[in-house]
């Protein structure tokens, strides 16, 4: 019986040394008590330390669960010069130049049969002239010609809208200026690919020329701020950037409005989209009226983020970096994430997108281009595409429209001041440079990150037991080490003892 009660006796031994040695000093004065009472006493205040202990670090797991982002002012005189100038779209109201659709409309009047092939090529290139993502209703009307869809749908629609863009040379009037020297307009402009469809941009990274040159521009932050162009001067890094502000420190110009028809829907003058450069020109720009002059005043603040955020989930800092998903063969840029929607929603309806709008890459795109009836079956469900955010409640996972922000972004805002009549009723001049020489630059970073969360909970069992990361080290250790070396003594000893008996 004896022999029972002994390694029972030496366990219990064991247990009290842990707990006298162990840096919990509520365990001490449990052991150490001198009565039933204090050592009841003792137990109870080590109960209720348990039970605000288990309180607190759920309470500062869910603090950290929970935490936002916060964003505050690093600098209040980050220079322009560090950041590219804004690209400067411009769109006619009506992309088909004048001549073609006259003489389209010529060729169908000389014919004289209502109904036609040949009036339906004339209302679909009408129809073209002024639509504008996401807005098809107009091509509706086409539905009329449905006999003729078999032919219709041979066109190739891209195709015959950048034929009938209006030439580049035919739109300037002047040569055009930029950072105080003087430039042929059309060696600045390229066609570029809008909401609008085919319409000219000035440093853009994303236009039908930069496009195949700029696929990895922007992917690593800002470790890559130019890429290399070349033209008959020679090298020279893009986007550009300008170190002035004020009148006449970045793009001026000068154009001619074209006449449009009455049968066009549209008024003559000039839409301008001022965006980030590695943006697609989606939004609606400001109109100009024809016969106006007037500047562009552009300014934003630069947002970066703290390097620790980056390990953070996207879906608890609610941004994504350029490299971290990529869209249209570009980084992440929110603008282009809700530009990609526009295509998924288009292609989930009527199973094709039209080439005309989207920034073509054969990688990211499987799409198949829109012909005819593709853009018939479209402008049928033009009113499911004006708020593609609400729209996916009832659709599946793939097709929700989330479009986080940027974690790296440089914002352009702009407004334009009409100053005064041009000498000519059909000449615009438009002035685009940055209002001030510097900005606000910000930085973004976690309000509560998982050393704040550490600490919080080391304070937390500091207060109310007074153990800290040692007291967790001494438990391994008694758990450990300390009882393997008991087992090896105990049976050491049954050992000596059996041969003893023996």
């Amino acid at each position: 019986m004896d022999r029972r009660r002994k390694p029972k006796k030496k366990l219990k031994d064991f247990g009290r040394e842990y707990f006298l040695n162990i840096s919990v000093n509520a365990l001490k004065h449990i052991i150490r008590a001198k009565n039933v009472g204090e050592r009841r006493f003792w137990l109870v205040m080590f109960t209720i330390a348990l039970f605000g202990t288990g309180f607190c670090v759920l309470e500062v797991w869910k603090v950290y669960e929970s935490s936002f982002t916060k964003t505050i002012i690093l600098s209040t005189s980050y220079s322009y010069a560090q950041t590219p100038f804004p690209s400067v779209t411009i769109c006619e109201p009506s992309r088909v130049y004048g001549p073609v659709i006259k003489t389209l409309l010529a060729y169908n009047n000389s014919l004289g049969r209502p109904g036609s092939y040949d009036e339906a090529v004339f209302k679909i290139m009408a129809n073209l002239a002024t639509i504008r993502l996401p807005l098809f209703d107009d091509f509706i009307e086409i539905k009329k010609f449905e006999k003729h869809y078999s032919e219709l749908n041979k066109l190739n629609i891209s195709d015959m809208l950048l034929k009938a863009v209006r030439p580049c040379d035919t739109i300037f009037d002047s040569l055009c200026w930029w950072r105080n020297s003087y430039y042929n307009c059309c060696d600045l402009f390229e066609i570029q690919k809008t909401c609008y469809g085919y319409c000219y941009s000035f440093n853009s990274d994303v236009s039908e020329y930069s496009k195949r040159k700029t696929q990895f521009y922007g992917m690593h932050g800002d470790l890559n701020k130019f890429w290399v162009d070349e033209d008959e001067q020679g090298i020279f890094r893009r986007p550009r950037r300008t170190g002035g502000n004020g009148p006449w420190s970045g793009l001026w110009f000068s154009m001619r409005a074209q006449k449009i028809p009455p049968y066009i829907n549209a008024k003559s003058g000039l839409v301008v989209m001022i965006r980030d450069p590695s943006a697609l020109p989606i939004d609606r720009g400001m109109m100009v009226a024809k016969g106006t002059s007037g500047y562009i005043k552009v300014w934003g603040d630069k947002v970066i983020p703290t390097k620790r955020l980056i390990r953070v989930k996207p879906e608890k800092r609610h941004c994504l970096y350029p490299y971290e998903k990529t869209y249209l063969g570009r980084g992440y840029l929110r603008s282009n994430c809700l530009f990609n929607c526009y295509q998924r929603f288009m292609f989930h309806d009527c199973k094709c997108v039209p080439s005309f709008y989207y920034f073509h890459y054969e990688k990211d795109l499987p799409y198949p281009e829109c012909n005819v009836e593709g853009l018939v079956c479209l402008a049928e469900h033009s009113s499911s595409f004006i708020n593609i955010v609400d729209r996916d409640k009832n659709l599946s996972s793939n097709l929700r429209c989330k479009c986080p922000g940027d974690c790296h972004s440089q914002k352009y805002q702009s407004n334009i001041v009409v100053l005064n009549e041009t000498s000519s009723a059909d000449q615009i001049t438009i002035d685009v440079f940055f209002h001030r020489s510097t900005c606000f630059l910000y930085e973004t970073d976690l309000v509560f990150d998982f050393m704040n969360a550490l600490v919080g909970y080391g304070g937390v069992c500091g207060l109310f037991l007074g153990a800290s990361l040692i007291s967790a080290v001494e438990f391994i250790n008694f758990m450990t080490f300390r009882l393997y070396d008991y087992w090896l003594n105990r049976r050491y000893r049954n050992k000596i003892i059996q041969r003893f008996i023996h």
